[in-house]
């Protein structure tokens, strides 16, 4: 459902004189941003955006130029959002938000009046108008930002981008190379030392590697087109359940949690629950050493059994996008 609403905040102040051009306030309007909020910060810098607890917030001035951060193109769908527009006109005038995109109708339509910081030592003294939260969205918003000069009838467009939000998905499919500590010998056969005992040999009798196909549901949503933000671990986490990648996937199963540590690449480990061969009264029989006496005949058995897995995995997403690259004409 698409609807369009508009913010509207007066506000009046009085003056004896009436100004058909105001000057720049830039560099008084980026001093009290700076000065007000953290839009230095490292996550701000890296994204040129200022994001605080899910609300992306867009600094202008009177004029329409951006303060600190751009408008955002790392934006996702979640986020909300809030316009703060910082002025100095000395005289009566309208700010008005327009805005268009599919969202959830809870919202304030009032714009909240803030009183300029008085740790400002700035030679013009400037305020600040801040908009309702608005949002969340999916797909796009369209904001507009309007002021109405008290000389003019005309309504002046200080602001008018489109937002393009990144899709936020819960579960993805990876692929992963995993070392597992649940032994499962293969090919056991009798072997005679050159002191004359008999011992065992496998293939694959200690620890081993074996790659798995693996389901992940990230419990507050990710985007594929950015790395985790911050160091927040709750969105670089999530919660793995897979099989192993070969003709055994039904006798091999794996779940636990992973870490993200960038886009489309994680760290994982876990339980590896399976099914495996053993030997008949020597449950902790050492391959090639250990002395073993009489025939392997129906001593080979199987069990299932809890071992520890631990790797890492690339999201599939990345191979297709590999794949069509270099498929590509």
């Amino acid at each position: 459902m698409k609807r369009i609403l508009t913010l509207i905040v007066p506000v009046f102040l009085f003056n004896n004189c009436i100004f058909s051009q105001t000057p720049s306030i830039y560099k008084e309007a980026l001093a009290f941003i700076q000065n007000k909020y953290d839009i230095s910060s490292a996550a701000a810098k890296r994204e040129n955006i200022y994001r605080q607890n899910g609300v992306v917030h867009i600094f202008i001035d009177q004029d329409g130029n951006l303060l600190g951060t751009g408008i955002p193109t790392t934006a996702q769908e979640g986020d909300r959002f809030v316009v703060h527009v910082v002025y100095n006109i000395p005289d009566k005038l309208i700010f008005a938000l327009n805005y268009q995109g599919a969202f959830t109708p809870t919202l304030n339509i009032y714009g909240e009046k803030k009183t300029a910081d008085q740790s400002l030592t700035t030679g013009i003294h400037v305020d600040e108008i801040i908009f309702a939260t608005i949002g969340p969205f999916t797909g796009s918003l369209k904001l507009n930002v309007t002021r109405k000069d008290p000389d003019k009838t005309e309504l002046t467009s200080i602001l008018d981008p489109t937002i393009t939000l990144a899709k936020i998905y819960h579960a993805s499919i990876s692929a992963g190379l995993f070392g597992t500590t649940l032994k499962d010998p293969q090919n056991i056969s009798l072997f005679v030392n050159p002191n004359g005992d008999t011992t065992l040999l496998a293939d694959d009798p200690q620890l081993r590697g074996l790659g798995a196909i693996m389901v992940t549901y990230y419990l507050r949503g990710r985007t594929m087109l950015f790395s985790p933000s911050g160091s927040s671990f709750s969105e670089r986490f999530g919660i793995c359940l897979g099989t192993r990648l070969d003709k055994d996937q039904f006798r091999n199963f794996f779940v636990g949690p992973q870490f993200d540590f960038a886009k489309g690449g994680s760290l994982a480990f876990g339980v590896h629950f399976g099914e495996r061969n053993f030997i008949q009264g020597y449950d902790k029989f050492k391959y090639g050493s250990d002395i073993f006496s009489g025939s392997l005949d129906g001593r080979i058995r199987k069990e299932w059994s809890a071992g520890f897995y631990f790797g890492a995995q690339i999201d599939l997403r990345i191979f297709a996008q590999l794949f069509g690259a270099t498929s590509a004409p």
